[in-house]
């Protein structure tokens, strides 16, 4: 049974071979130590075959959910290892220059761009879920320079849609899509901090908010989800920590039950 056989009969509440075996990727660092341990280099590269994992997801190509035109990164100061700047989303930012471990970037928020209606008025602006680069690459793209250090929020794949309808209708491999959810979009808008708060001062905003990124997501994704199979979407949701939400339930029934079923 494929890995995608074996997929498709767990979420149909049937009997698979067996379950799947999906252990996650390790980080760059990870993979240093191991090699100081005795991992070898073609260990690595075959990593799945290695550790006996199945064969997993493929993407549907690129998908970028971020502002378009990006935000202009700029330098405003630094000092020592540290750096202030904005980056791409517009959000005021602190980083380790150098970081000290690979794949795991430091990073403190200082400052969201998304305060006022106003502020999403203009916010809108770099979101056309009709801009053809959120699905068609763009030759070099990846290549641009960034002070980002890890790559956070920014795209990676170079692969249009159209160019993998037939690959992933007859893949034995799941086809996976991640979208960004309302809170997290929300959140990397407003912050943290600012969106807590935003649910109380500012509700009627809020609402906006989240209508607007549900509508965003199915004009955009409409057409290439009409050709494509897709097994699995994950809805990104970063919003909890060890002991409780970000966002309460009752906020949760106000703000996204009601997008969601828009």
């Amino acid at each position: 049974m494929t890995s995608r056989e074996r997929f498709r009969k767990i979420i149909r509440h049937e009997t698979p071979d067996r379950l799947p075996y999906l252990f996650g990727g390790p980080r760059e660092s990870t993979f240093g130590a191991w090699r100081k341990q005795g991992l070898t280099e073609e260990q690595e590269a075959n990593w799945e075959e290695f550790i006996g994992q199945d064969g997993w997801a493929i993407s549907i190509g690129k998908t970028d959910f971020g502002p378009l035109p990006p935000f202009e990164e700029k330098v405003l100061e630094e000092h020592g290892n540290i750096r202030i700047w904005i980056d791409s989303w517009g959000v005021k930012r602190m980083d380790a220059i150098h970081q000290s471990t690979t794949g795991f970037a430091t990073r403190k928020y200082i400052e969201f761009p998304v305060k006022t209606p106003t502020d999403f008025e203009a916010m809108k602006a770099r979101f056309d879920p009709q801009t053809p680069e959120r699905l068609e690459p763009l030759e070099g793209e990846n290549l641009q320079p960034s002070f980002n250090p890890d790559g956070y929020r920014i795209t990676q794949e170079t692969t249009c849609w159209r160019d993998r309808i037939e690959l992933c209708n007859t893949s034995d491999r799941v086809v996976t899509l991640s979208v960004p959810g309302l809170y997290w979009t929300a959140r990397d808008w407003a912050g943290f901090e600012g969106l807590s708060f935003m649910v109380y001062d500012q509700p009627n905003l809020v609402h906006e908010i989240m209508e607007y990124w549900t509508g965003f997501l199915m004009e955009m994704l409409d057409e290439p989800l009409s050709h494509i199979q897709v097994d699995q979407v994950t809805i990104n949701e970063d919003m909890a920590y060890k002991t409780a939400s970000m966002l309460s339930p009752a906020h949760m029934r106000e703000f996204i039950c009601p997008a969601t079923n828009a």
